[in-house]
Formats: C-alpha cells, structure tokens, sequence
C-alpha cells in the first residue's frame, strides 16, 4: 500500500503505526496496544526491503512468461534533469487472450548513449533474464538517431541479432514530427506566442499579474507552461489564453489553436494500451482525409471545422487579411498532408485481410492462412454472435 500511495517509506512508522495505537485506544478500547504494534516491521529498511522483493518477483514473474512467447518491445531512452540516461523498456503481449503491456526493465546508461551501448545493456538484460531474443517479433521506437541509425542505431543492431524482427517508428512521435510542421508566416506568428508565454512564465511578477488578469476575466486556466520543442501535445492550451488579445491582429492564431487542437484529438487517440495497429491506421486515415476535407472547405471560405477562425472572419476589421491568409492556411494543410502521408506511409499501405475485420463476410476460406482456416470455418458460421 505504501508502495502504490507512492509516499515515503517513513510513513509506516511516522503515520500509520500511530494511527493504529489511536485506533485502538479510541474504538477498541485497548489500553496497552504498543507492544503488540511495536511488533509489525514498518521501519524504513524493511519497507524498502519488501517493495525490493515484491519488485523483484513481478520481474520474475513476467521473464517466465516472455521467455516462453513471443512479445514486442518498445524502447525509449530519455535524459533525466541530473543527465543520467535512462532506458526504458515495455513488453506488450498476450495473456488469457488479452493484449497486456507491462514494463519491463528502467536501466540507467552510465556511458554514451550510441546505438551499440544501447543494444548491448538490452542484450546483456535478455541474457541475465534467460529470455531468447528471437522471442521479440516488434520493436518499436522513436526516431532518435542512436535507435533508427540504418548502421550504427540500436535497431540495426538488433536486426542483425534477430533478422525477421517487424520495426516501427512510434506513431504518436510520427505526429508529433508533422504537428511541427508549419510554414515560415505561421512559424512567425506561433513565436510570438511562445515568447509571450515564455515572457510571462520567467518572471514571478508578470506571472502573478497574469494570473490576476486570468481570474479577473474568468478565464477556465490561470497558468501557463514553458515552451518545450514538444509543445505540440497541446499547444492549444498554451495559446488559448493569449488568443482573445491578439486575434484581432493575428488571424493566423486562430488558425494554430483550432488545428492544434485537432492534433490533440488524434494525439490523445492515439494513446491508451489497447491500441492496435489497425486501429491506428484507421485513425490516421481518417486524419488524412479530414486534411484534405479542411482545406477544400477553407478554399471554398467554410469555416465551420474552424470555429476561432470562423468566429474571427465576422470581424470586419480583419476581414480582408483574413481574405488574404486563406491561401496560407491550404497550402499549410496541404503540406501537412504531404509530410503524414510520407511518414506514416508504411502504416497507411499496411494490407489488412476482410475476413479479419468481418469473419462473417463472404471471404473464400482457401484465401486465408492454412493455420486458421479451420478457426475461420467456425466463425463464418457462428451465428449468436
């Protein structure tokens, strides 16, 4: 318990004990429970001690269980704000039927961070654990260099050791990569918005004046985030403060939060261990095509999916930059298009059969896999389902 509270292990002789003497005296009506209490081990060490076991078995636990079925990987190496480099891993299997997901190691790189470092602390983890490396049939990553390098990266490394391994780069970094995406009137616009916010946020004053005005307005949020180069998660929130003071000047804003805020759907899409990779080719289909949707709309002055711009096309003050911006806004959205459709090119052209989306279809039996054919034979003419 203290464990999953995340307290310090102090707590057990600091809080809980005592609340047990207390619960005695008051409820039970013990007079002399601190003997008997005494006796339960809270102290730090054997707290420490017993999270250290029960960790250690659930690793145990889970090594049995790869060392005998096939799994995939997801790496991610991130540098913590002491510089230590840490490798994080991820399983995600199969278990009763269910897709599970379970980390797997947290390994600290006491070197370099090059892609040979990297493959030789996760081999030297398999071969510890006794778990086969032929056992991981994906691997997933972001696109750092050290991990995608086609000769020096971890995944070339790890293709040599497991030649038939299935690498994908992680599809929300993908997203994240084209949400960067955008055009040098635009990119002007948005860093004015980030020095604004950078500005406010560095000096305690400007801050507490920000704040003020915040409640003054009733604005829904009253604090701001530093610019980070990944700011993209939702930068709608960083900007919407700020939104109703300069749209009157700077409609291409407008333009940023409402299709900033459309990444942040599919971004928050696109989480969650249940998602598979056919549901995330259907999300970033569907993604494409609104693309395509929103710019044929923006050409023909249809503002409806762009309700900030939409709002501030009925400023007749701005009207005619916004008239002339609209341009910007389609070659944007058609550049976006561009730069997802290349990148998520192998996803997109990933072929998934009909008989696995609907079983029941009228699929040929001999078109599929001879291994479920016989499975295929059950579920076509299953017909409670």
């Amino acid at each position: 318990m203290i464990a999953k509270s995340g307290k310090p292990h102090t707590i057990g002789e600091q809080l809980i004990l005592p609340a047990l003497e207390e619960v005695l005296r008051t409820v039970v009506h013990h007079d002399t429970p601190i003997a008997s209490i005494k006796s339960i081990p809270l102290s730090n060490n054997s707290v420490q001690q017993r999270v250290d076991e029960m960790a250690a078995d659930m690793e145990d636990i889970l090594c049995d269980l790869l060392k005998s079925q096939q799994f995939g990987l997801q790496l991610d190496e991130s540098t913590l704000p002491g510089n230590e480099a840490l490798l994080l891993g991820y399983a995600r299997f199969i278990k009763d039927g269910n897709v599970v997901q379970e980390p797997l190691f947290a390994k600290e790189i006491e070197t370099d961070t090059r892609g040979e470092t990297i493959f030789t602390a996760v081999e030297l983890f398999f071969k510890e654990k006794d778990i086969p490396m032929s056992n991981i049939i994906a691997c997933a990553t972001d696109s750092a260099p050290a991990l995608t390098g086609r000769h020096k990266g971890y995944l070339a490394f790890l293709k040599k050791a497991v030649p038939s391994i299935f690498t994908i780069h992680c599809v929300i970094h993908r997203q994240h990569l084209v949400a960067r995406n955008v055009s040098d009137q635009l990119h002007k616009t948005l860093d004015v918005v980030i020095k604004t916010v950078n500005k406010i946020k560095c000096q305690p004053l400007n801050y507490r004046l920000f704040r003020q005005l915040c409640n003054t307005n009733d604005e829904e949020f009253d604090r701001l985030l530093l610019h980070t180069e990944y700011c993209t998660i939702s930068p709608e929130k960083q900007i919407q403060f700020l939104s109703d003071y300069l749209l009157a000047n700077k409609p291409e804003i407008a333009d940023l939060v409402d299709l900033y805020t459309t990444f942040n759907d599919l971004n928050l899409q696109l989480q969650g261990s249940d998602l598979n990779l056919i549901q995330a080719k259907s999300k970033i289909c569907t993604f494409l095509d609104k693309l395509i949707f929103f710019k044929n709309n923006i050409g023909r002055r249809n503002l409806s999916q762009f309700p900030k711009l939409n709002e501030l096309e009925k400023n007749e003050s701005v009207n005619s930059n916004l008239e002339d911006n609209l341009l910007i806004y389609c070659d944007h959205l058609e550049s976006l298009h561009k730069d997802m459709s290349c990148r998520f090119k192998d996803l997109t052209n990933m072929n998934i059969s009909d008989w696995f989306l609907n079983p029941f279809a009228d699929t040929s039996v001999n078109e599929t896999d001879f291994d479920m054919q016989e499975e295929l034979i059950g579920l076509k003419n299953y017909f409670e389902l």
